[in-house]
């Protein structure tokens, strides 16, 4: 019976197994460094552990890095397994009396502790030790030590010396350069608790929890070495003799709580000492940081309202605020959160009704239907026309619905102007755009497709509940929305404000579009009434005073010269013609004069005569003017009220002729419109005329040179077109179709890629997009979802996965992040390496130290691309070795092409680990075809500025050859068979007899020449005998070659 040689026993065992097992079935070259990196893995994996710490509770675990009770042994009861190696010691008794509980280097000379390597190398500048001792003062007795070497200037150490000036014993706490703070030390046998602080620009000790020293003079700055606890630098008389009990050591200065803890043997009690805070605790021992509260204008405990003037116990900025003490609006049956934002209280909500203010009902249409597309009456609708998604979101309103006359915000309520943005905006504090978008959008919630590091600094609570375009198609749920802006510039047009999770923008659209709406407190709109005044916003009601750039003539010698004007206008007038200096009632009219006889004045303006002003200028008209004229030409109002106007009917009264009721827009008669001249019934309309462009437009009469061409687009391609713009997939390439070749079926009818260098030119900023948090070295972070199929080597996938090392991992089965692998052995294709995979820069990297990972999405269907960066991530080395080294690079995936850009910054050479490996490709679903960019299949290490595009060959000719066939035969010139256009050898090679050559000799069954059996030495069977062989036969010397244990 054959049974296993070895039981495993629990956890540890486990560990040590794999990690064996790892190193063992690894090429021998790089065992070494993959155990280094193995045990690394494991020390953080039992540093984290910390399964089996006895730390008492007093004893703050906050940094520490090591604690030796020294009960019996050196063990390091932290969990960390930083275990001691005791010398020549003995195991006396501690402060209590207890037995073999404390550490004694009395009796021996040269007796000490040794503490792992490992405990020294984790400080660098701060560093905290306690203890207690018990010895009498001699001098020249060394506590502990650390240091880079057992020397004289060990960085850190506690000694007890003979201080010659004083006459004292002193307990001295040397740091580098043998620089040192002293304390004078009692001569006695009691047990003092010591603890010694460093960090980089000051030094404490403290005795028995009082600080008896502090120095901001001595600086430490570690160099990793020993740490040894008895044993002094000058060797005896000055070796440690006593007691040390209670070990610890941490990587941070404790403070002063801390240490009376560690003294005390029980945690202080923490709380605010301060009598005149509502939280004063009489049993405090030590103030807690920042925990004192006190009450507030209106008698709240940690409250914040400062000014309760009127002491109605409602604090003055809710009372007299924006929101003037309310939390909550109900409007037409649904009640709003309301939220103050600056000096602007806003619904916290979208608008939801389904009425105007004075329960007119606004009509509702569904999506995509015929009606939603008006310019000029008001319309309602509902996302998707989901009643689920309109509790969530609110209702969708176009634009004549904003600003009817019958008003659609409550009373004391308006649809915000850009004034009420901009307040918005300036609230935020910061003009980056995508600090307004976090700011502005919501923290925690499941709307966004994409994470967002949402604040909701403001209140706004912003959501992605999309918008509808003017067609009346909904779009963009889960990655943006927009609110509308009650302020425009053009009469066919409305301003929206858009958010999404990198920016908030404005910008004018059609008013058929549907946009969200938020109401803001204010029965009237607040702003620059003035058009003379660049501050003027036509959306105002009622002005706020806040005009302040004035524009008018600022031309001194003009007779209209404005001396308030900042900016001139344009508008100068020079007539004078009495010569008085100004432009007055003797000089002739600078325009025109209306029907009331008002130079430029507010009637109507006529040439038929009529230009007395009668007694009574208000409401005048002109008595020559026939009745029902609208103008001196005869002209008279139509049925929309306009002078001289062509629509003879508007039956339904909804302000559009009946006549172009299906097609309003741009109608200047009935089934007569406007051309791209402004010409009524033109035939000037501008756009692709070429029937073959994708872009083709049938109305289009002149072609504006806007056509775009599809074909191929690839220069290597057969097919490829100079004057396509858009890829179709279409591109033919050849290849070798010669089944016998060696290279038969390279490209040509193939499914694959084709790597062309292009133009360094990274497209997108590095940070661009969501930043990966929690990252860690060799980290595949959780799935990403796609908005479309990604095909892959022609396998479609909805996700992918971004590693830490630098490329992107495709497996719709994947559930959660994992692990990445930082082994490069070998080239692609390769089932060792990822698949399927895109590298984009594969290397050991290590973003836990260094750098940041970023992912985004850009563009519209059907041309979105996805954004993948890591940016600055530092090189992973052993020991330090290349972590000085940056890695930038980005991976864009285009939708529809399935077309891959890579593009890499810069990767420098890094000899000292992993072998320098490098790949920059891409491999299948089952690791057997890959590309890769040119000499980067594992090749070359360095790459600086360089970007290819890895462009799909789908739909190749697979019957085009390309004349690039290559053939095996025999390449030996002394066979008879000797073929010189082969490139690789086929074993076929035909000799005569006697014309053998060295180490083989000729078969007359085979008829060829054959290895000399002769030479059993030949180990690589080249046939002759060699330095190689005997390489060959060293490197299994000492190999067992089977091994069985039979009970």
């Amino acid at each position: 019976m054959v049974q296993d040689a070895a039981i495993v026993y629990g956890l540890d065992f486990v560990i040590f197994q794999w990690v064996f097992f790892q190193w063992l079935f690894h090429p021998l070259p790089q065992r070494h460094r993959r155990m280094k990196k193995l045990l690394i893995l494991l020390f953080a994996i039992a540093l984290g552990s910390n399964l089996s710490a006895q730390v008492p509770n007093y004893v703050s675990t906050d940094g520490l890095v090591a604690w030796y009770p020294f009960n019996g042994n050196a063990n390091d009861e932290s969990g960390n397994q930083f275990d001691g190696t005791p010398l020549n010691v003995m195991w006396g008794q501690n402060r209590f009396g207890e037995p073999d509980a404390a550490l004694d280097l009395s009796a021996i000379s040269d007796d000490y502790v040794d503490l792992p390597a490992a405990v020294d190398s984790i400080f660098t500048s701060v560093i905290t030790v306690a203890c207690w001792v018990n010895y009498p003062a001699t001098g020249g007795q060394t506590i502990f030590r650390s240091g880079a070497t057992p020397g004289l200037y060990d960085n850190f150490q506690v000694t007890v010396w003979d201080q010659a000036s004083s006459g004292n014993m002193t307990l001295r706490l040397y740091s580098e350069n043998s620089s040192y703070a002293s304390y004078a030390y009692e001569d006695d046998e009691d047990w003092k608790h010591l603890v010694m602080t460093l960090d980089d620009d000051s030094a404490q000790m403290f005795v028995n929890g009082m600080l008896v020293h502090e120095s901001s003079v001595m600086s430490f700055v570690n160099s990793p070495g020993i740490f040894r606890l008895g044993q002094s630098m000058f060797s005896n008389p000055y070796n440690y003799i006593g007691q040390i009990d209670d070990f610890g050591i941490w990587n941070r200065a404790l403070e002063l709580h801390e240490v009376w803890g560690l003294y005390n043997g029980t945690a202080p009690a923490m709380g605010c000492l301060d009598e005149g805070a509502c939280n004063f605790d009489a049993e405090a021992e030590f103030e807690d940081e920042d925990s004192c509260l006190y009450e507030d204008a209106i008698g709240l405990c940690g409250g914040d309202c400062e000014v309760d003037e009127n002491e109605n116990g409602l604090c003055d900025s809710i009372e007299f605020g924006p929101c003037e003490g309310l939390s909550s609006y109900t409007y037409n049956g649904y009640t709003y959160p309301v939220v103050a934002i600056g000096s602007h209280c806003w619904f916290q909500e979208n608008l939801r009704s389904e009425t105007f203010r004075n329960g007119q009902e606004i009509p509702y249409f569904e999506e995509n239907s015929a009606g939603w597309n008006s310019q000029s009456l008001p319309r309602r609708g509902k996302y998707n026309d989901s009643d689920s998604l309109a509790n969530i979101a609110g209702l969708i309103y176009n634009y004549s619905a904003v600003v009817d006359a019958s008003e659609l915000c409550p009373t004391g309520w308006h649809v915000p102007i850009s004034t009420d943005f901009n307040g918005l905006m300036d609230s935020l504090g910061n003009g980056s755009a995508q600090y307004r978008a976090e700011g502005l959008a919501s923290e925690g919630t499941g709307y966004w497709e994409v994470e967002i590091e949402g604040t909701d600094e403001t209140g706004m609570s912003i959501q992605p509940f999309g918008s509808r375009g003017y067609l009346g198609g909904d779009n963009s749920w889960s990655l943006g929305t927009s609110l509308w802006c009650a302020s425009t510039g053009l009469p066919q047009s409305g301003e929206g404000w858009n958010f999404n999770q990198y920016s908030v923008t404005s910008n004018l659209v059609l008013r058929a579009r549907g946009r969200y709406v938020r109401c803001v407190k204010g029965e009237f709109a607040f702003g620059c009434t003035n058009p003379d005044f660049s501050e003027y916003d036509n959306g105002a009601e009622i002005d706020d005073g806040s005009c302040a750039s004035l524009f008018g003539c600022i031309d001194d010698s003009a007779c209209n010269f404005n001396p308030e004007a900042i900016a001139d206008d344009g508008l100068c007038i020079y007539n004078d013609a009495d010569d008085d200096g100004i432009c007055d009632d003797q000089d002739d009219c600078i325009g025109q004069v209306d029907a009331c006889g008002i130079c430029n004045g507010p009637g109507e303006v006529y040439e038929c005569g009529c230009f007395d002003p009668p007694l009574e200028p208000i409401g005048c008209s002109c008595g020559d003017i026939p009745e029902g004229d609208c103008d001196c030409d005869g002209n008279q109002l139509d049925a929309l009220g306009i002078c001289g106007g062509w629509c003879e009917s508007d039956a339904n009264g909804d302000g559009i002729c009946d006549c172009v009721e299906a097609d309003p827009e741009g109608a200047c008669g009935c089934d007569i419109y406007e051309d791209d001249l402004g010409e009524c019934g033109g035939n000037v309309f501008y756009g692709c005329t070429y029937a073959f462009a994708v872009n083709f437009a049938v109305n289009a009469t002149v072609d504006d040179g806007s056509c775009a061409l599809s074909g191929c687009t690839h220069p290597v391609a057969i097919n490829y077109n100079p004057l396509a713009e858009i890829e179709d997939a279409s591109c033919l390439f050849g290849g070798c179709t010669d089944s016998v070749a060696i290279n038969y079926g390279v490209n040509a009818g193939s499914l694959g890629y084709v790597f062309t260098e292009i133009e360094h030119n990274v497209p997108y900023p590095l940070d661009y997009g969501i930043v990966f948090t929690q990252v860690s070295d060799d980290w595949l972070s959780e799935p990403v979802l796609m908005d479309w199929e990604f095909e892959l080597f022609g396998v479609a996938y909805t996700q992918f996965q971004v590693s830490s090392n630098g490329y992107l991992f495709f497996d719709d089965s994947a559930m959660s992040s994992g692990y990445s692998p930082w082994n490069i052995d070998g080239q692609l294709p390769s089932d060792a390496l990822p698949f399927p995979a895109i590298f984009a820069v594969y290397n050991d990297m290590d973003p836990s130290t260094c750098g940041t990972i970023h992912y985004g999405i850009d563009g519209e269907s059907p041309q979105r691309k996805w954004v993948v960066s890591w940016n600055e991530l530092c090189v992973f080395g052993f020991g330090g070795t290349c972590q000085d080294q940056f890695v930038s690079a980005q991976l864009i995936l285009h939708e529809t092409s399935n077309v891959v850009e890579f593009h890499v910054v810069n990767r420098l050479s890094c000899s000292g680990w992993n072998d320098d490996a490098l790949i920059i490709g891409m491999q299948n679903e089952n690791a057997t075809l890959a590309y890769t960019a040119p000499d980067f299949n594992n090749q070359n290490p360095i790459v600086s500025e360089q970007s290819w595009l890895a462009v799909p060959l789908v739909g190749q000719d697979p019957n085009f050859d390309d004349g690039s066939c290559l053939y095996a035969g025999c390449i030996d010139p002394l066979a008879c068979n000797f073929q010189p256009d082969a490139i690789e050898s086929d074993d076929t090679c035909i000799y005569v007899q006697n014309t053998c050559g060295d180490g083989t000799v000729w078969d007359a069954t085979s008829q060829t020449c054959v290895l000399d059996p002769s030479c059993p030495t030949d180990v690589n069977q080249d046939g002759i005998v060699s330095i190689a062989d005997l390489l060959m036969l060293l490197a299994d010397f000492g190999s067992e070659c089977s091994t069985e244990l039979n009970e």
